[in-house]
């Protein structure tokens, strides 16, 4: 609570024990608006106050679980605290409270209530039986009450918006905006924290098998996620200034995600990679955003999505509006319409090219020979996880000759079990402690991520076949090209190269890596 609202604490007395809960927060109320009044309450400890009682209040009203519409009743509490212009646009259904069932009344016949009860018979004399009539009653004079008297309304609550979002912003949009952070916040969260949760969530790993990538994993997803909704968002902010800072972070977040990625490729191999993606399900956390503004000059040449102002899309097309704002805080909807798998991600954002001009742009040059490694193997893969080795950014990568001998170098440690997996800085539990992260480990030891539910084949070879590619779902990434536009738009200075005609491995290649197959070497557990 807020050092000014938390004055407001009802003092504790001899026998406060033995007062009814509800005559305490009435008295409460009292006390805050006094102090209001008094001028010595903030509207942020106001907006705090009036978020915590109705969190309490909530609590109570929710205790029966045939309960329904209390989803409503938050509606309404976020409209009245944000300050909405018309709270009564949030009551948009029926709403049924019950007691607790220790309250509630067995089945049997309802009381009759004392205003129908018939325990005064009535007069069984009837108008005309003794030839009077009843005298009519008086006529009383008719006074109406006083008016009550005029209030002005009440000042807007401040703002919980904690990114700068643009004055010209439509109203609803604020509107809406604030009403996504007052549902964090009465669920004790932020809205990136909601959006992008990591605690209980599965993994396409054990993270005890692999605590070297689960620690870059947890720090990834900590330092990012904050600015995987703001630009998942893409809400119109106040100045260029604010959209190159955006920018800048969006960038730096884009690369840390290369790293983490390269880590994967280089740890499991890069079929192995997307058969654990694909075959476990477990994608809540792979960040799949990041795509180029739609009216930047990266998004004119980009032939894959592009991200859409918030703004615009309020103004121009109310639908997609209230469909995106409405699931922006459920998990894996705000990226919904991002990059659809993995591949689709590494081609169209440049990054399996090797000969890009800044590094961090793509992946490592060790990731990339995991990649060569397998795309020009005879191992069974999905359809969509390669394109054409002849044309655009796989040409170049097979092309390649400082991947190709790096490539060599790999398989010789594969074989010789001498090849080891990227290692990672030492988790610090300091690191915990930092504001909007989560936990590393449970007080027990475990990890607050998740393995996956069920252990991955070994050999994945026989997976694929089997399966085949009847996901409707994913998308080649030639279909994806042909599409969007000519692939060599998303490919940075592809190098001719020496056309070595590597496209097909010998059978003893692959009959190496089914051996080598998820037997790269496994660090202890921490």
């Amino acid at each position: 609570m807020a050092p000014a609202a938390s004055n407001l604490a009802v003092k504790k007395k001899k026998g406060d024990d033995d007062v009814d809960p509800t005559l305490k927060r009435i008295a409460a109320l009292f006390e805050l608006e006094k102090a209001i009044q008094d001028g010595t309450l903030t509207p942020n400890d106001e907006r705090l106050d009036q978020t915590e009682f109705w969190s309490a209040m909530r609590s109570i009203l929710a205790v029966n679980e045939l309960t329904s519409g209390v989803e409503i009743l938050d509606d309404i509490a976020a409209a009245l605290i944000s300050g909405q212009a018309d709270p009564l646009l949030a009551f948009s259904g029926p709403i049924n409270l019950l007691p607790p069932p220790s309250r509630q009344r067995a089945g049997g016949k309802a009381p009759m209530h004392p205003a129908f009860s018939t325990g005064e018979k009535r007069s069984s004399s009837v108008a005309g039986a003794t030839g009077k009539m009843p005298k009519p009653p008086k006529k009383q004079k008719l006074t109406l009450p006083n008016p009550p008297p005029i209030e002005p309304p009440p000042a807007r609550a401040a703002s919980m918006i904690d990114f700068e979002l643009s004055p010209r912003a439509p109203v609803p949009l604020r509107e809406d905006l604030e009403v996504l952070y007052v549902k964090a916040s009465a669920h004790g969260m932020t809205v990136y924290v909601m959006a992008y949760p990591w605690v209980e969530i599965q993994l396409w790993y054990d993270p005890s098998e692999y605590p070297e990538l689960h620690v870059e994993h947890w720090r990834f997803w900590m330092n990012g996620r904050r600015v995987f909704w703001e630009w998942g968002l893409h809400a119109p902010l106040t100045s260029n200034a604010a959209l190159t800072q955006r920018l800048k972070r969006k960038m730096a977040a884009v690369a840390a995600r290369l790293v983490f990625i390269s880590m994967n490729n280089a740890t499991f191999g890069y079929y192995n990679f997307l058969h654990r993606l694909e075959y476990s399900g477990n994608t809540l956390l792979m960040w799949w955003g990041g795509l180029p503004g739609k009216t930047s000059s990266a998004g004119s040449a980009s032939a894959g999505p592009t991200s859409e102002d918030l703004g615009e899309m309020c103004r121009r097309k109310k639908f997609e509006y209230k469909t995106r704002i409405h699931s922006v805080l459920t998990p894996g909807r705000l990226d919904k319409n991002a990059y659809k798998n993995m591949t689709s991600l590494l081609v169209l954002s440049g990054a399996l090219n090797p000969a890009c001009k800044k590094p961090e742009n793509r992946l490592s040059d060790l990731a990339l020979a995991r990649v060569r490694l397998d795309v020009t193997s005879q191992r069974p893969a999905r359809k969509h996880w390669k394109g054409n080795l002849k044309a655009g950014v796989w040409k170049a990568l097979v092309e390649d000759t400082r991947i190709r001998d790096l490539q060599a170098t790999v398989e010789a440690q594969l074989r010789d079990s001498t090849y080891e997996i990227p290692r990672a800085t030492a988790f610090d539990p300091k690191e915990a402690t930092k504001s909007g992260y989560d936990p590393f480990k449970k007080p027990d030891g475990s990890y607050t991520a998740l393995a996956p539910d069920e252990g991955l084949p070994v050999d994945y070879d026989d997976v694929v076949a089997a399966q085949g590619d009847d996901d409707a779902t994913s998308e080649t990434v030639d279909e994806v090209i042909d599409m969007t536009g000519d692939q060599s738009q998303v490919v940075e200075g592809i190098p001719s190269g020496n056309n070595n005609d590597e496209i097909s491995d010998s059978s003893s290649t692959a009959s190496l890596l089914r051996k080598v197959n998820e037997k790269t070497p496994k660090t202890e557990s921490k």
